[in-house]
C-alpha cells in the first residue's frame, strides 16, 4: 500500500512538471502585448520560414499594434497588424470604410510617381473557418511591376490585417502568394486574445434629429435592429448580407404601416425604400450605392431598366438609409 501511494505520487510530480514544462515553452515561442482596447494579445513568433524579427505599439491606441516577420533569402516582409474597430462609425460600415482607406494608401502608393494599379482579385475567403477579406492588387511603373496582398479580417471587434508587396519576379522565384496565405493562415490560427472582450454593441440616436415616437424615430430605431440582427461578428458584410438588411428593413415597415403605426407619406426620403423596393429595384439600388471589390457581382441585375426607371421618377438623390442613427462598438 505505502508503494502504490509513493508511485502515485511520483506520476503527480512527473505529470505536473511536464505541464509547467510545456506552458514555459509555449510561452517562449510567443509574443505578448497587452492593448488597452484589448488586454492581452499572443502572436507566434515564428511561423516557419518567418520570424518575429520586430514589434511596434503605436502610442494612439487606435492604431494599436504592428508585428514584422521576416526570412532569410526570401526578399519579403510581412506587416502584420491587430488595432481597434472605430467607435465612431456604425458597425454595417466599418469594414467597407477600413477597406477602403487601405486600399487608397496602396493606390495612392502606386499611382505617386506616374504609377498604373489594377486590382487583380478580390473576395472574401474562408480561413481557420474566420471570413477574411483576400485582395492582390498589381502595381506597374517602368521599372518592376509589384504584386501587393492584403488579408484583412475582425475578431473581438479588432481589424487583424496582413500587408506584403515584392516584385512580381520574386513571387515566381519564390512562390510568395502561396507563402503569404500559409503565414497568414497560421497567424489567424496562433493569434490569441486572453482576455474576454467587454466591448458591447449599442444603438446611438440623435435626440436633436429625432423622436424616437415619431415615425422618422421608429424607422431608425428598426433599421438599427436591423443591423444588429445581420451585421456578423467579423463586420464582413457581403451583397446579400447587404441587401438582407434593407429587406428586412421593408418587411418590418409595411407591417407597421399595415398597422398604422408608421405612415409612409411622412417619411423624409427623396425617393423612398418602399418605393423602390416596391418597383422591384432594391437589388440594383444596393449594387450601385454601396457595392464593394469583394462583393460578388449577381448575374441578374437590371441595371439599365433602373436607370430607365429613375429618369423617368426625376430623382436625382435616393436615401435608403435613416438619418441620426448608430449602430457603435462601446468600449
Amino acid at each position: 500500500m505505502k508503494f502504490e501511494n509513493n508511485h502515485v505520487r511520483s506520476l503527480f510530480f512527473l505529470c505536473l512538471v511536464l505541464m509547467l514544462t510545456f506552458q514555459v515553452e509555449a510561452k517562449s515561442k510567443r509574443k505578448k502585448v497587452k492593448l488597452s482596447t484589448a488586454g492581452k494579445i499572443y502572436v507566434p513568433k515564428e511561423i516557419k520560414p518567418f520570424k518575429l524579427s520586430n514589434t511596434q505599439k503605436y502610442d494612439q491606441k487606435e492604431l494599436g499594434v504592428s508585428f514584422e516577420y521576416k526570412a532569410e533569402d526570401i526578399p519579403v516582409k510581412y506587416d502584420y497588424y491587430i488595432y481597434p474597430v472605430d467607435e465612431n462609425i456604425s458597425i454595417e460600415y466599418a469594414m467597407m470604410r477600413e477597406y477602403g482607406n487601405v486600399m487608397y494608401g496602396i493606390k495612392y502608393y502606386a499611382e505617386k510617381d506616374d504609377g498604373q494599379f489594377s486590382v487583380l482579385d478580390s473576395a472574401i475567403v474562408h480561413i481557420n473557418k474566420q471570413r477574411v477579406i483576400s485582395t492582390i492588387t498589381q502595381m506597374e511603373n517602368p521599372d518592376m511591376i509589384y504584386l501587393s496582398e492584403l488579408y484583412l479580417t475582425v475578431i473581438n471587434n479588432h481589424f487583424i490585417k496582413l500587408r506584403a508587396t515584392f516584385p512580381l519576379s520574386a513571387n515566381k522565384d519564390y512562390g510568395l502568394r502561396d507563402k503569404t496565405f500559409h503565414l497568414f493562415q497560421g497567424l489567424l490560427k496562433q493569434t490569441q486574445f486572453k482576455s474576454k472582450d467587454k466591448s458591447e454593441i449599442g444603438i446611438n440616436l440623435d435626440a436633436k434629429v429625432l423622436n424616437v415616437k415619431s415615425d422618422q424615430g421608429r424607422l431608425a430605431l428598426m433599421y438599427a435592429i436591423a443591423v444588429q440582427s445581420v451585421t456578423p461578428k467579423d463586420l464582413i458584410l457581403d451583397y446579400e448580407q447587404f441587401l438582407a438588411l434593407y429587406q428586412k428593413v421593408t418587411e418590418v415597415s409595411k407591417e407597421l404601416i399595415e398597422q398604422g403605426k408608421l405612415k409612409s407619406n411622412k417619411l423624409k426620403q427623396p425617393v423612398s425604400l418602399l418605393t423602390i423596393e416596391k418597383a422591384g429595384f432594391l437589388r440594383e439600388v444596393i449594387w450601385l450605392g454601396y457595392h464593394q471589390d469583394y462583393w460578388k457581382e449577381p448575374t441578374d441585375l437590371k441595371i439599365n431598366a433602373f436607370k430607365e426607371w429613375i429618369k423617368i421618377k426625376g430623382d436625382s438623390e435616393i436615401s435608403l438609409r435613416p438619418k441620426g442613427v448608430e449602430v457603435l462598438i462601446q468600449r
